[in-house]
């Protein structure tokens, strides 16, 4: 949600400098008709419904159980177990550079226990693909653009159960060695596990 406030902030710029100074409040009729203003603004108002369909190849299919040992237990903790999408490990051993050794994803053992509510620390991996040069007309502005052209690949990750720096054991320490491990065109995000409240 955050990256799509940064990738329309200049329209919402402009909204906000258009509302009436005294009552705060925006005249629709001020913002042409077909203009990129005006589309944004009815997506946004629920004026117009937007809808992506999802190719098939995206979708996740099936789900396995891996384990992880997460940041936030001692790394002789149990590990716990979770489901991870068949396409993201088929990535993972066909397509992306990294490995499941440098993610700290194990497959299930014995000791591994289960964590209702607890989501991991997740890698979402951006491999590019040979680019196309035709335009696409955004759905939400109007606006033509390039797409980017590639597979997204998401995998959980935790510390090194028998690690022991910070490189190791630490969410900043394992993310930094996942960078450094990235092949040609492959790029990541990460996002912090969650603990239930």
């Amino acid at each position: 949600m955050a990256r799509r406030r940064r990738r329309f902030r200049g329209l919402e710029a402009t909204i906000k400098n258009l509302k009436n100074a005294t009552s705060g409040t925006l005249d629709p009729s001020v913002i042409p008709a077909g203009s990129v203003l005006k589309n944004y603004l009815d997506v946004k108002t629920g004026a117009k419904t937007v809808s992506y369909t999802r190719q098939p190849d995206s979708r996740p299919g099936s789900f396995v159980n891996r384990q992880i040992h997460a940041f936030g237990l001692l790394p002789a903790d149990d590990p716990i177990i979770l489901k991870v999408s068949n396409r993201a490990i088929t990535g993972l051993s066909s397509v992306l550079t990294i490995t499941a050794l440098k993610l700290n994803l194990d497959d299930v053992s014995t000791a591994g226990s289960t964590l209702e509510g607890f989501a991991p620390a997740l890698a979402v991996f951006f491999k590019d693909a040979a680019q196309n040069d035709t335009k696409e007309e955004s759905k939400i502005t109007g606006r033509k653009y390039n797409p980017r052209e590639g597979n997204s690949y998401t995998l959980p990750f935790g510390l090194k159960a028998t690690g022991t720096g910070a490189g190791d054991l630490t969410f900043s320490g394992v993310a930094a060695g996942i960078v450094a491990a990235l092949g040609a065109g492959e790029k990541v995000s990460f996002q912090p596990e969650k603990f239930p409240v």
